[in-house]
């Protein structure tokens, strides 16, 4: 996943963060010690299921894709489909 996210733009990494966190910017004191990104990786060998996000616990729950491009596609998909039906932070 981090190289994926190393290959996005800015406004790829806003969507993402306002995915997993439900805010497009980083807290003015940046996260404090009891706030981290949790990502949990769970093997179904489904390429088709999209990731989950839980804001309320920082947390991103990825099926184990095949490859990285499936990764790709479906982490896209999962932080564009529904970015601008949520309210703006």
């Amino acid at each position: 996943m981090w190289e994926v996210l190393e290959e996005c733009d800015q406004d790829q990494l806003g969507d993402f963060l306002k995915f997993v966190t439900g805010c497009s910017r980083l807290p003015m004191n940046g996260f404090d010690s009891s706030r981290y990104l949790v990502v949990k990786i769970y093997n179904n060998g489904n390429n088709t299921k999209l990731p989950e996000a839980h804001t309320c616990f920082y947390e991103i729950v990825l099926p184990n894709y095949s490859s990285k491009e499936i990764l790709k596609e479906k982490l896209m998909t999962a932080i564009t489909a529904g970015r601008d039906c949520f309210l703006q932070g």
